[in-house]
C-alpha cells in the first residue's frame, strides 16, 4: 500500500508546471487552470534547490495576512488544494491525522475555515469535478495529479468546521457526488486506485455522524473511532458506512 501511495505522491510533486510568470497544476488544459494564489518559491526551482537542508519550507509558503484579507474563497479553495507541500499529508501512515499536520503549518488553511462560505465553495469545486476527465489528460503525471485531487478535496471537507456548516439537503447532495463519483472511478480503476477508499468512507462517516444518523452502539465500536480518528477500517465498517450513507441519501 504504501509503495501506492509513495508512487502517487512522486506524481503529484512532479506535476506542477513551472515558467517564469506562474505555476499551473496541469498542463495545456485551460478549464482547470489554476487559479489561485502565485506561491514566490516552488518546488523544483532553482530557488527552492538551494535552500538550506534545514530551511523552514512552510513558513517560506506563508501568504501575507494582507493577502488573505482579499483574496476570495473560490480562490482559496484552489490555494489551498495546490499548497506546494500538501503531499505532506500521505508522509503519515494515517492520513487523516497527515491532515491535521499539514492544515497546521499553512495559513491559508486557517483563513478558509474561518470563512463563512468555505463549505459551499468547497462542495461546488468537488461536485464541478468529473472522474472521466482523467481521460482527456496525455500526460501520466497530469493523470496522477487528477486522481489525487479527489482526495485532498474529501480530506479538506471532512473538517468538523465545513460539515457543520451543512444542511441535511446540503449533506445529501454532497454524499450522491461522493457515491457518484466512487462508481464512475471503479470504471476506470485504471486510472484510480481503491487504495483512498477508507478516505471517502471517513468523509462520509463524519457527514453521518454530523446528522446524527448513527445509534451510540455503532459510533462506540471500531465504525466510530474509524470516522472519528481514521484509525482501523475493516472492509465490513466501511461496507456499513455506505450502507448507512444510502439510507441517509433515501430519505430525501
Amino acid at each position: 500500500m504504501k509503495r501506492v501511495l509513495f508512487f502517487l505522491i512522486g506524481l503529484v510533486i512532479a506535476s506542477g508546471y513551472i515558467t517564469a510568470q506562474s505555476y499551473q497544476p496541469f498542463q495545456q488544459h485551460e478549464q482547470l487552470r489554476y487559479r489561485g494564489y502565485q506561491f514566490t518559491i516552488l518546488p523544483g526551482t532553482e530557488a527552492w534547490k538551494n535552500l538550506d537542508i534545514n530551511a523552514n519550507r512552510h513558513a517560506l509558503l506563508q501568504i501575507s495576512e494582507d493577502t488573505l484579507s482579499i483574496i476570495s474563497t473560490q480562490r482559496l479553495v484552489e490555494t489551498c488544494l495546490y499548497y506546494p507541500m500538501i503531499t505532506e499529508v500521505f508522509a503519515f501512515d494515517n492520513s487523516i491525522q497527515g491532515f491535521e499536520v499539514v492544515r497546521k503549518k499553512f495559513n491559508g488553511f486557517d483563513e478558509l475555515y474561518r470563512r463563512q462560505d468555505a463549505a459551499i465553495c468547497l462542495l461546488l469545486y468537488y461536485q464541478q469535478r468529473n472522474p472521466s476527465f482523467i481521460t482527456q489528460f496525455k500526460e501520466s503525471v497530469d493523470r496522477g495529479r487528477y486522481s489525487f485531487d479527489f482526495v485532498l478535496l474529501e480530506l479538506m471537507i471532512a473538517q468538523s468546521e465545513i460539515i457543520e456548516q451543512l444542511s441535511i439537503y446540503q449533506m445529501q447532495e454532497f454524499l450522491i457526488s461522493v457515491l457518484g463519483k466512487l462508481e464512475q472511478q471503479s470504471t476506470l480503476s485504471q486510472y484510480y486506485s481503491r487504495v483512498f477508499m477508507p478516505i471517502s468512507a471517513i468523509t462520509i462517516g463524519r457527514v453521518l455522524l454530523q446528522a446524527n444518523v448513527f445509534s451510540e452502539e455503532m459510533i462506540q465500536n471500531s465504525m466510530g473511532n474509524f470516522i472519528k480518528n481514521g484509525i482501523g477500517g475493516s472492509s465490513e465498517d466501511i461496507s456499513q458506512v455506505f450502507h448507512q450513507a444510502q439510507i441517509f441519501i433515501n430519505k430525501k
